[in-house]
């Protein structure tokens, strides 16, 4: 892909880039089959339970390259924790 969109590109350059640690690379959303699904009790009560399906690697999974600079927004917040609540843009 990138040969056809940068002229004289050598995928050496990414290899660097990605060894170095200044690029990252993977998917950036989770696989539908690892979300959780809601499943009714016995108490007519909505309990999310973990889909328990095997996620099989493949070529043409929705994978991006980013800057590791930039990568902070994807740092997991969950509600109530302290650690990045009060961090500003």
């Amino acid at each position: 892909m990138l040969t056809r969109r940068i002229v004289d590109y050598d995928p050496k350059w990414l290899d660097q880039l990605c060894l170095t640690g200044a690029v990252g690379w993977g998917r950036l959303s989770p696989h539908p089959a690892t979300l959780d699904y809601p499943n009714a009790s016995r108490r007519n009560e909505t309990v999310t339970a973990p889909r328990q399906r095997r996620v099989i690697p493949t070529s043409v999974a929705p994978i991006t390259f980013f800057v590791r600079e930039d990568a902070d927004w994807m740092t997991p917040r969950h509600l109530g924790s302290q650690q990045g609540a009060n961090k500003t843009v």
